[in-house]
């Protein structure tokens, strides 16, 4: 008979489970323990740069990029003046020149 035909019987990788009394049906429940001493996971992903290599690579970016960052930043500062602001003065001449009048009289 060729061993390719011949059916081994392989391990199960399931454990049996725990019972708390012989006709239980239930797996028993793990014992927590939160200040069990074991050690430390290493994360499997390289380290973060610090925030002093964050801001240098930006800034350097930046640098590089210096014209098309200051025409972006001159037009946002136009655009937000233009409509959030607008070009009315926020005070109300007439009013305060109405209430001074009133006031001081003519």
């Amino acid at each position: 008979m060729p061993r390719s035909s011949v059916k081994t019987k392989q391990k199960t990788i399931v454990k049996k489970p725990k019972v708390m009394s012989p006709d239980a049906k239930r797996r028993k429940k793990p014992i927590y323990k939160s200040f069990r001493l074991h050690k430390t996971i290493k994360h499997p992903a390289p380290k973060l740069p610090s925030w002093w290599q964050l801001l240098k690579q930006s800034t350097l970016l930046l640098w590089a990029n210096k014209k098309p960052v200051l025409g972006f930043a001159i037009m946002y500062g136009l655009l937000n003046l233009l409509f959030v602001r607008g070009l009315t003065s926020p005070f109300d001449i007439e009013g305060i020149e109405q209430v001074l009048s009133e006031t001081l009289g003519q």
